[in-house]
């Protein structure tokens, strides 16, 4: 009957609406399972790869006076290579270094964003995966040929019909292999690696990294560095003698110690032990703690000197403020003859060492001193919204204006 007949449409698409229904909730929980799947892969990766990728502008390093003078760095420099970034890897014992090179209009931004740093992360494993797969190939060739029992890929050697003459042969050669393998001492791994390790370290003394010094200054450039070691080291003696005289000879600098910091404003104006940042706060580090070990009772003084110096060093590597002269300066105060006052005297010093390197440096029109000031956040884009005014000559605007222009407009 048609009521019958609609009764049964109705439900054969009801159960083709629910069949629909519940195929769209499998997937739509699939998906979901999915990509809950991918987030834990994904938090995973990034808990477990935590390499930093570090970008650096190419021009620095070939200006560097710590880097050793490299004419192919040079050329990739002129060629338009402006950012250099190197990432590392470990792979079953497999290390290396992987160095990606950008064009010097690229956006800085774009290359440290979270994304591209995980690409480059990936690419730097598959890299070296390769790396360890040949490296691991050439050992196992090695060994192989090592090896003095034949290895056969085919048929089994007894099963095998031995040549006419053969039979012969072969026990002749055994005997002197038994031999060797009965003179032969057990092996030592640790020994050997041991003994290759010091080999290397040895050649690397003796043959050195193979790279040309850099170059000399030029006639202007040592007239401007006599002209500004001269004018600081008279400064700094003219402002000791008066602080000393003030206080009754109780605070005063020491000057040896100022004779390397000129050096380095002055000689290598663009490293990073010679700016204001690593000034400050190495030696501020070095004056710290060569008081703080200077109280500690029963210590010898050899003692006092080489744990001060020890633990100044490490501190200013770690903090990424290296300055010789922060580690001459704990073993000075480490004596225990030297008070609180002499800190201010000292880092009041830096500050007009500081200033004469900056006003001297920059009279030369291929020096700039500081390459950097080391600061991060307000204080940064205030340095930056002054350079822009300067560079620009244009007004002087808030720091909140130039924010804006130069997310609209870039730096």
């Amino acid at each position: 009957s048609p009521s019958e007949r609609e009764i049964a449409i109705d439900a054969a698409t009801d159960r083709k609406n629910a069949a629909m229904e519940k195929q769209e909730n499998d997937d739509s929980n699939q998906e979901d399972d999915r990509e809950t799947k991918i987030a834990q892969a994904n938090n995973f990766h990034n808990a477990y790869d935590r390499r930093k990728v570090v970008w650096r502008e190419v021009s620095a390093i070939v200006t560097d006076p710590f880097q050793p003078y490299s004419p192919r760095l040079n050329l990739l420099a002129k060629a338009g290579f402006g950012l250099a970034a190197g990432v590392e890897f470990n792979i079953h014992g497999c290390r290396g270094l992987v160095v990606y090179m950008t064009r010097e209009s690229a956006d800085k931004e774009q290359m440290k964003t979270t994304e591209n740093e995980a690409y480059l992360r990936a690419s730097t494993t598959v890299c070296g995966a390769i790396c360890a797969f040949q490296a691991q190939r050439q050992i196992a060739s090695q060994r192989m040929l090592l090896n003095t029992d034949k290895v056969d890929f085919g048929q089994n050697s007894s099963q095998r019909t031995p040549i006419k003459g053969q039979d012969a042969d072969n026990k002749k050669q055994e005997q002197p292999q038994n031999d060797v393998k009965s003179k032969m001492k057990p092996e030592a791994p640790c020994l050997d690696f041991l003994s290759s390790r010091l080999i290397a370290a040895a050649r690397k003394s003796i043959y050195g990294g193979n790279v040309q010094p850099p170059p000399a200054a030029t006639w202007i450039q040592s007239l401007i560095n006599i002209f500004g070691v001269f004018s600081a080291i008279a400064a700094i003696a003219l402002f000791s003698n008066g602080v000393s005289n003030a206080t009754n000879a109780e605070s005063f600098v020491i000057l040896p110690v100022y004779g390397a910091l000129v050096t380095l404003q002055y000689g290598l104006t663009a490293a990073p032990a010679s700016q204001p940042r690593n000034i400050l706060f190495g030696q501020a580090i070095g004056m710290s703690i060569g008081m703080a070990i200077s109280k500690a009772a029963g210590l010898e003084l050899w003692l006092r000197q080489s744990l001060s110096a020890a633990v100044a060093v490490g501190c200013m590597s770690k903090l990424g403020t290296i300055h010789p002269p922060g580690g001459a300066l704990a073993i000075v105060f480490s004596a225990g003859n030297n008070t609180w006052n002499q800190v201010g005297t000292h880092l009041a010093g830096d500050l007009i060492a500081i200033a004469i390197a900056a006003w001297i440096n920059n009279l030369s029109y291929i020096r700039q001193y500081p390459t950097f000031w080391g600061v991060t956040g307000y204080w940064s884009d205030f340095v930056s919204c002054w350079k822009w005014g300067i560079d620009e000559s244009k007004d002087f605007i808030d720091v909140d204006t130039f924010r804006k222009k130069k997310e609209n407009k870039g730096p």
